[in-house]
């Protein structure tokens, strides 16, 4: 992939970048907001554990920062329906994984953030999407902030059901 066409980072960049994601999902959503602020502290806090080298790890708090962008594009009544989706809803909410990608690439985001925010939903197995990747086709970022949204979401009480505990976590 030619990067000419991305920016380079550095920490200034980053922070407005950060800024106005947050502050925008805010606006229609805080718990999107806060919930994107707990990914990208939990993920971090793994990626130190697993060793990954700084300029690596702040590239997931990134990542984590900027995953759910795309749920701007979805109606807030999916995004906080207290009951299940319907299989047509549901369909329209896993697209926020594709609108987020397109969102970044089109702000210059480098690809490395924008590959993790594009693989935050898919699992080792195979079973999660948007392209059902498996194993080490997701990058380890990925991997890192996909564990750290299931557990923000697991352990914030939503309108459909209440807060897991950490056992309930753990066991999960």
């Amino acid at each position: 992939m030619n990067t000419d066409n991305y920016s380079i980072f550095n920490s200034d960049t980053d922070e407005i970048v950060k800024n106005t994601v947050l502050l925008l999902i805010g606006l229609s959503d805080l718990y999107t907001k806060e919930h994107c602020i707990m990914v990208s502290e939990l993920a971090a806090r793994i990626a130190q554990r697993l060793g990954v080298l700084p300029g690596e790890i702040e590239k997931i708090k990134l990542a984590g920062y900027l995953h759910d962008i795309g749920k701007q594009a979805i109606p807030q009544g999916f995004i906080s329906k207290p009951g299940k989706l319907s299989p047509q809803e549901y369909e329209l909410v896993k697209t926020h994984v594709q609108v987020g990608v397109d969102v970044l690439h089109q702000l210059k985001v480098s690809p490395a953030v924008v590959r993790m925010v594009g693989e935050h939903h898919e699992r080792l197995d195979g079973s999660g999407y948007p392209n059902c990747l498996r194993g080490s086709e997701i990058s380890l970022g990925g991997q890192i902030i996909g564990v750290a949204d299931v557990v923000s979401a697991l352990v914030s009480k939503r309108t459909y059901r209440t807060a897991s505990t950490a056992d309930e976590v753990e066991k999960i």
